[in-house]
């Protein structure tokens, strides 16, 4: 019993102690919930979600902020540019502050700043770093907010193609997007302004919504007016563009698309390029039947069919290249002469045509002479066509002449009219497949010409040359001698030049009996030759011409005939002279003469002139025109004056303002290049006064007529006082004369004396 009740207390024991470490097991985690509950309410506080909208968004967050940035168990990013606001879970807006930016440990970067927000106004992220910024309630203990990331936005965009036709469409997608939610304007751009479609509405920054990598609305202007010509695909998430002219009306040209973030204002754009629908065929109008009609094809249809009738002679179903191009070969051996109409149609847009005519005929040839009216010695040139044959033969008089490649059915050929008779020449073409069976020369027989029938023909008529020398009979020393004249029917004249001992001047040579005979060439009919360096004297000048008939005996083997050496001038003219006038020849040449005399110069200028009126001058001068003459006044050998004058004429004129100068004696001297001087004098006087003086005294009135003439040297006289004479008026009449008289006639003097002086 006793072992009972000892096994019964143990029992109880065991029970009360199980018991109690149940009650206070229960107790410790009754406290560590308690504890971990309240926990939770502070420590696990963090930023619930935000929302997008045109500038930005909102932000909402719940319970304590955290000590570090990596502790937040949601991430929420705000995107550089945007304008937050902040709200907490009970959906108040209330003064918060914002501060960072900071790393993910929550240490401070550099820069780190608080901004304080009030309640119910946004926060501008603009210019803030990509780090993490945290917003916390003004004034709360602990601090209750949330930690958040400010990134970049970035976007990129994707055209499906990036060239249409007029009327096609196409479409636009965001191929990247890092922000989740927001707002795009849309711009057309066309050269720098924006477009307006059909409806005339501004295509500037019209809103379209997107949520990641799609589009989610169609775009509408600022009131959310619907924009025509531009619509979302709600399935694939893209933009549509309608460039028909009853939607965006987007003709061809460059267009640029640009996309901007409303509220970060990231801003991407593409290009697109609208090319005009059009659809364009060429072939010649007329054909030689056995040659191909060609036609080309070219439009604005890549890789397309397209249907091409050409009469009744083809007919088929054709697929143009990547460019739209297409080029079709058809035979016309064995088809009827006469006009045929040829189509070419698009296959999907069969309104889409065009229609082009062309003749199956008979071959023709033209010939056109470029000058009709030519000279003996002339190069006519001959131009001409041929729709068939490979050579071109010419008669002219019926004398075979020459012949011409047919290249691209067209031919040239030049005739040499050197040795021709003056007057009309007909010309006769043959178009053949091969080369003339006939030698240069050769008199073709009627019968070959009627056999081969003559394919086309012109006429020419030849004139007589002309010829003719212009030179000047004296020039100056110095000058150069030019020698300029006309002449048809030849390309060249040949000139030499004798000075009065017989010696060759021109063309240069050491030997008078090898003067070569060099060409001076004439250019549209007109020729100059310029010599440098002539000595002082006479000269003798031969220019000639060859004639029709293209020889000459003055000029053999390349050499003047000039007689030899120990020649005099007329000697070697005459010699010259004796072989261009030689029976049969019809040589055209002119002689002149000429001398080189030394440079002169000579003043024209008046002996007197008054004060008032100009000095002319005129300059004569046997040197060439335009050079400058040089014109000086002077006064004591100082220039008080100075100009140029150009030589025209063998003259020049000058002249010399005279209202600023005192009377006196003056020189005027010319001169030319520093070579040739000449000097005048003139004098220079005052201009005539009458000055009446009238008196009234006791006896009467008495009127006095004056007439002085004042120069420089009398006032010189006056002032030196018995260095000079003073010249008396009217010299033996009698003039009274009294103190006062003396008095005023001295001071007059003094003064004009004082004022020559100033003048000086």
């Amino acid at each position: 019993m006793m072992i009972r009740e000892g096994i019964d207390k143990g029992k109880r024991e065991e029970r009360v102690r199980i018991k109690g470490i149940i009650t206070f097991t229960t107790a410790i985690m009754m406290a560590i919930a308690i504890v971990l509950f309240a926990f939770i309410s502070l420590a696990s506080a963090d930023a619930v979600e935000r929302d997008f909208d045109e500038v930005g968004g909102v932000l909402t967050y719940e319970g304590k902020c955290p000590k570090e940035a990596n502790d937040e168990i949601k991430s929420i990013s705000v995107y550089e540019g945007e304008e937050i606001r902040f709200k907490n879970a009970a959906g108040d807006q209330v003064a918060v502050i914002v501060s960072g930016p900071y790393d993910g440990d929550g240490d401070k970067r550099s820069g780190c700043m608080d901004y304080y927000v009030k309640a119910g106004k946004p926060w501008d992220s603009s210019g803030m770093k990509t780090y993490f910024f945290k917003v916390v309630e003004e004034g709360t203990e602990p601090e209750i907010g949330c930690w958040f990331g400010v990134d970049d936005q970035s976007f990129s965009l994707k055209l499906e193609k990036d060239k249409v036709q007029e009327g096609e469409s196409f479409h636009l997608s965001l191929k990247t997007n890092n922000k989740k939610q927001g707002m795009m304007k849309l711009t057309i751009d066309e050269g720098g302004y924006s477009i307006m479609n059909d409806d005339c509405q501004d295509i500037y920054e019209v809103l379209v919504n997107y949520t990641g990598r799609k589009f989610t609305s169609d775009p509408v202007e600022a009131d959310g007016t619907p924009v025509q010509g531009i619509e979302y695909d709600k399935e694939e998430g893209n933009l549509a563009f309608y460039t028909s002219a009853s939607e965006l009306d987007m003709k061809e040209s460059k267009y640029d698309i640009i996309l901007e973030d409303a509220a970060t204002e990231e801003k991407e754009e593409v290009d697109i390029e609208v090319e005009k629908i059009y659809l364009e065929v060429e072939c010649d109008e007329g054909v030689l039947r056995g040659k191909d009609i060609i036609i080309k094809i070219e439009s604005s249809f890549y890789d397309e069919k397209a249907n091409v009738t050409i009469g009744n002679i083809f007919k088929d179903t054709l697929t143009l290249d990547d460019e739209g191009k297409k080029k079709v070969r058809i035979p016309t051996e064995g088809e009827d002469y006469g006009r045929y109409r040829i189509t070419v149609e698009i296959y999907k847009m069969p309104d889409m045509q065009d229609t082009k005519y062309v003749t199956i005929k008979k071959c023709e040839t033209n010939i056109e002479v470029l000058e009709e009216d030519s000279t003996v010695g002339d190069i006519v040139q001959i131009e001409g066509t041929s729709e068939s044959g490979d050579v071109a033969i010419f008669l002219i008089d019926d004398v075979f002449k020459g012949e011409a490649t047919i290249t691209d059915d067209e031919f040239k050929w030049e005739w040499n009219t050197i040795g021709e008779l003056d007057g009309y020449h007909e010309i006769e073409v043959f178009i053949l497949s091969e080369s003339a069976p006939f030698s240069f020369g050769d008199t073709v027989p009627d019968d070959w010409q009627r056999e081969e029938g003559v394919d086309a023909s012109a006429s020419v008529f030849l004139l007589t040359p002309t010829f003719s020398m212009t030179v000047s009979n004296s020039i100056a020393k110095g000058d150069p001698v030019e020698i300029s004249g006309t002449a048809t029917g030849t390309d060249h004249v040949y000139i030499i030049i004798f000075n009065y001992k017989g010696k060759v001047m021109f063309p240069l040579c050491k030997n008078a009996s090898a003067v070569p005979a060099t060409r001076t060439l004439v250019d549209e009919g007109e020729w100059t030759e310029t010599i440098y360096k002539l000595d002082s004297g006479e000269y003798a000048v031969i220019v000639l011409s060859e004639g029709k008939d293209g020889v000459t005996e003055a000029i053999k083997n390349g050499k003047w005939d000039t007689g030899g050496n120990c020649k005099t001038m007329e000697q070697r003219v005459a010699i010259l002279l004796d072989e261009i006038t030689t029976a049969g020849s019809d040589d055209l040449y002119e002689l002149a003469y000429f001398t080189v005399r030394l440079s002169t110069v000579r003043l024209k200028v008046p002996e007197t002139v008054e004060i008032g009126t100009a000095i002319n001058v005129t300059v004569e001068t046997n040197i060439k025109d335009d050079v400058a003459a040089f014109v000086s006044l002077l006064l004591n050998s100082r220039i008080i004056d100075e100009t140029t004058a150009e030589v025209k004429s063998g003259s020049a004129d000058a002249s010399f303002d005279t209202n600023e100068l005192q009377p006196g004696e003056y020189a005027v001297t010319a001169s030319i290049k520093g070579e040739v001087y000449d000097e005048k004098t003139v004098i220079l006087v005052a201009g005539k006064e009458e000055v009446v003086e009238e008196e009234e005294s006791e006896e009467g009135k008495e009127s006095i007529l004056q007439n002085e003439a004042v120069t420089e040297p009398e006032v010189e006289a006056i002032e030196s006082a018995g260095e000079g004479e003073i010249n008396e008026s009217q010299e033996g009449e009698e003039i009274p004369v009294n103190a006062w008289d003396l008095l005023i006639a001295a001071i007059m003097a003094i003064s004009i004396s004082i004022a020559v002086r100033r003048r000086r």
